[in-house]
Order: structure tokens, then C-alpha cells, then sequence
């Protein structure tokens, strides 16, 4: 490819990326107390979106809500740009969902699994299923109910991807699995979006997460608290860690309060200090030094990984 070829569109006559979902305000509450407040985020078409949270955040109420399984009380969500209550079968017939607990029927082999699914497509669903079950070395007349649970995680799997979906939503999908399940499902994800397909992944397993996804976004106590590219994440998310002889807490508080946009967390054992926080100011070390002189024994900064982030940001209180 030559230079001018290489060069990107003009702003102006870039497409925009397609948004398979959009979620504007959505609420719902059980039995009064929220499950989801008033949470608006889009997924773009080819991209693999991470929606992160502790148990009971809000991340199946989601799913639910995108499936048409259940209203929310406000706003609304459209998948493929119908409505995902009004218009779920259609949506159903276009994606794949993967639920932490396998839905098969144990007493089925894994081939009657799949003959019993095919019924319900016209593509060459045995083909593809069969395909895949051969890749994670399944026997196809093995019962459901002998499998591990590494194994049927794999058979829903394919169950879901043999229609070849255009979205695949996938809770919880490596919970509990042993490691080589884990990373025959981060594989098949990778592939999926490589291909050009769209995954929703509900999880608080950030190390895996880490290695699929393109954006992340982070519920806590029903409410959406983090939405952006995992890059610029990790990219605007700084870990500052210094030595201090002589400082109070209090002390250490202010000065990093003022390099930081926002501090995430802040940790004291003895005289060494570790800050989490979100924008780290160009001449923080400048500032430092001026403040602390030669208190300050030692200063290092690094780049979090997701879960650091994610634990940060778990611990700071919602503004």
C-alpha cells in the first residue's frame, strides 16, 4: 500500500461506526430496590464490549433487557435498531446468547443438541455445529449430562455460534472453568470479532476481559460509572508510587489531590504510598518534589491493568 492510500478519510466523509445497540436511560427496579439506573451506552458494530461489575450490579438485568426477556421501567434499548422488547424474535433470529449456566438438555448426546437446534434455522447450522465440536475435540455421542463443565460451557458455545450470529452475548461465559475451557472461549471470542462479529461480554473476570476487549464498561450499584476504549483506559489511569519519610496521611492526600484529576485509591504502609488515579497531571513530579523536597526518597509510576483499575474504582465512592 502506497502512502496516499494509507492515508485515513477526511473527517467529513468517514462513516460513522454502525451502533448494533443502543441503550438510552434504562431503569428497572425489582421489588422497589434498582437493578439498573437510568444506564445509556452503544455497542458498535465489530467491536467486543465488556461490561464489568460485582455480583448483583446490574450486568444479567442488562442482558435480560437487550433479549426482551423482561421492560424496563424507563427508557429504552434497541438491538440492530429495533426495539429489544417489541421486536425480540426477530432480534433473537440475528444473535447467539451464551448464559453462565449452560441450557442443554442433559439427557441429550452432544449430535441430538444439535439436530434438536438446527430445527430452528434454516442455515447450514449441523454443518457449523459439527465443525465446532470437532474443534474443541468433543464427541459428538457423548451424553450431555457425562460431560465436565469445561465441556457443556464449549457445547453452548457452539449452540450459539452454529447460526452464526451477527451479535453474540455472553454472560458470565468462562465462570468457573477450568483453564484450557477458559482459553478455548477467549479464543472462539477473539475469532468471532475478528470475523467481523459483535460480542457483549457480562463479566468480573478482568484478566480474560483484558484480552478481548475494546471497551469496558463498569456498573456499580446499578448505575453506569465507566464507559471508554480499554486503551485510553488504561492510557489515562495512572499507578504513583512513592517513598516518604515524615508524611501524614493527611498530608499525602493533598499533594496527590492536586496531580490527579481524580484519585481512585490511595494506600499507606509506612512511609511508601500507592495512588490509583485517573489523569495524572504533565509536571506531577515537579509538583512532588516542590511539596515534599527531600522527604521524598523515591517516585515511580506505572500503567494498571484492568482489574487494578477495576478495584480502584470499585472502592471510590459513586459522585
Amino acid at each position: 500500500m502506497n502512502d496516499f492510500n494509507a492515508l485515513p478519510l477526511p473527517l467529513e466523509t468517514t462513516p460513522a461506526a454502525e451502533k448494533i445497540v443502543v441503550a438510552t436511560n434504562l431503569s428497572k427496579a425489582y421489588k422497589r430496590k434498582p437493578a439498573l439506573d437510568a444506564v445509556s451506552f452503544s455497542i458498535e458494530r465489530g467491536s467486543v464490549f465488556a461490561l464489568l461489575g460485582e455480583n448483583g450490579a446490574g450486568k444479567t438485568t442488562t442482558i435480560k433487557l437487550l433479549l426482551g426477556d423482561v421492560a424496563p421501567d424507563y427508557g429504552s434499548a434497541t438491538v440492530f435498531g429495533l426495539d429489544a422488547r417489541r421486536d425480540a424474535l426477530t432480534i433473537r433470529r440475528r444473535i447467539g446468547y451464551v448464559p453462565e449456566v449452560p441450557a442443554l438438555y442433559e439427557r441429550m448426546t452432544v449430535a441430538e443438541m444439535g439436530r434438536f437446534a438446527a430445527a430452528f434455522y434454516e442455515n447450514d447450522y449441523w454443518g457449523e455445529y459439527s465443525r465446532l465440536i470437532a474443534e474443541y475435540e468433543i464427541d459428538l455421542n457423548a451424553k450431555i449430562s457425562k460431560l465436565s463443565k469445561g465441556l457443556k460451557a464449549l457445547v453452548s458455545f457452539s449452540v450459539a455460534l452454529a447460526s452464526q450470529p451477527e451479535f453474540l452475548i455472553l454472560d458470565e461465559p468462562t465462570s468457573g472453568l477450568d483453564a484450557l475451557a477458559r482459553r478455548r472461549i477467549l479464543e472462539t471470542i477473539a475469532d468471532f470479532a475478528a470475523s467481523g462479529g459483535t460480542a457483549l461480554i457480562a463479566s468480573h473476570q478482568m484478566a480474560e476481559v483484558e484480552r478481548v476487549a475494546d471497551r469496558v464498561a463498569m456498573l456499580k450499584n446499578s448505575r453506569l460509572i465507566i464507559d471508554e476504549p480499554l486503551l485510553d483506559l488504561k492510557e489515562r489511569t495512572r499507578v504513583v508510587t512513592a517513598v516518604v519519610r515524615g508524611a501524614t496521611p493527611e498530608e499525602t492526600r493533598r499533594i496527590f489531590d492536586g496531580v490527579f484529576a481524580t484519585v481512585l485509591k490511595t494506600e499507606v504502609w509506612g512511609e511508601q504510598i500507592r495512588v490509583v488515579g485517573r489523569k495524572l497531571s504533565s509536571d506531577f513530579e515537579t509538583k512532588i518534589r516542590a511539596e515534599l523536597g527531600d522527604r521524598l526518597l523515591s517516585l515511580e509510576t506505572s500503567t494498571p491493568n484492568l482489574e487494578e483499575i477495576f478495584v480502584a474504582t470499585m472502592t471510590q465512592s459513586v459522585q
